[in-house]
């Protein structure tokens, strides 16, 4: 890959021409020399400075989604000739929302890594807005993420269905009331803790209960946390209600799920990255390891 598209990519990436110079270990004149070279080359402006900040023009726009591409080709190039030569390198940059990168992905992480030692893996985790500002900044190639479809600029490939569970601890009365006789009116007088805006899960949990008939001012939520760990450990010591994972779950003896009427939360695990740049080399080969694992599981 030429390396002024290179170094324009970086600039882009970071959206500044100091950091792309810091990251690439180049003075910033440099820099400014390998756009101007590119802007000669293609016989118009590519990146418009305003304040601190810049924009890409029509052109540069194009040029950059066509660097992309030669930048996946060039991942998936090296990835080849490593494996014909029985290596396999290169660096894996997913990330993951909340669930899915403490629960679900750190086996399949370790299982792959067994077979490909000389990898090297970076997992970013966060919810699953704060991932897709991820992907959409370039700190990422690929993520996993939580729930409905919600850019068009991504596509959305399913990997797994994952169950959410009402739970409570022997401090709430719903802990030895009769199962499956549960219903929302009993929901409604307890606290319910729900993760923090902008978490896939809170998104699902809260659509789920407008489902089975509940509207905004029904739902007691005084309580929001930015974790499944934290929800675990605050509903062990009150009366309140959470909803959990399965995956999260594990057996805790001081938890208990129960069942609520007409209440059933299921959501998607779904793959996401731009369309027209899908994961090529290392990250398509982690991918089909990912569903053969998750189908072999």
């Amino acid at each position: 890959m030429d390396f002024r598209l290179f170094v324009f990519l970086t600039i882009i990436k970071n959206n500044s021409f100091t950091k792309a110079a810091q990251e690439l270990c180049i003075s910033q004149p440099a820099v400014s020399k390998h756009v101007k070279e590119l802007e000669k080359h293609y016989n118009t402006h590519l990146i418009l400075r305003k304040g601190q900040s810049i924009h890409l023009t029509d052109t540069g726009q194009i040029l950059f989604q066509h660097a992309l591409k030669m930048e996946k080709e060039q991942q998936a190039l090296e990835f080849d000739i490593s494996q014909n030569q029985n290596q396999t390198k290169g660096q894996i940059k997913l990330g993951a929302s909340s669930t899915i990168s403490q629960y679900f992905l750190p086996k399949i992480l370790a299982a792959f890594k067994r077979e490909h030692e000389s990898i090297q893996i970076s997992l970013r985790s966060g919810n699953t807005n704060e991932i897709e500002q991820m992907l959409d900044a370039y700190e990422i190639d690929f993520a996993l993420v939580e729930g409905a479809q919600r850019k068009t600029s991504y596509a959305y490939e399913y990997i797994y269905t994952d169950k959410i569970v009402p739970v409570v601890s022997m401090h709430s009365p719903l802990f030895f009331a009769e199962q499956n006789n549960i219903s929302f009116k009993d929901v409604i007088k307890q606290d319910i803790v729900l993760r923090e805006e902008g978490s896939g899960t809170r998104e699902v949990v809260l659509n789920s209960l407008l489902s089975i008939g509940a509207n905004t001012n029904d739902i007691n939520n005084n309580t929001t946390l930015g974790s499944t760990e934290a929800i675990k450990s605050f509903l062990r010591n009150s009366d309140s209600l959470g909803f959990l994972s399965q995956l999260s779950f594990g057996g805790s003896q001081s938890l208990k799920p129960i069942s609520i009427k007409k209440l059933n939360i299921e959501r998607d695990f779904n793959l996401i990255y731009f369309k027209g740049l899908p994961p090529t080399g290392l990250g398509l080969k982690f991918i089909k390891f990912l569903k053969q694992f998750n189908t072999n599981s």
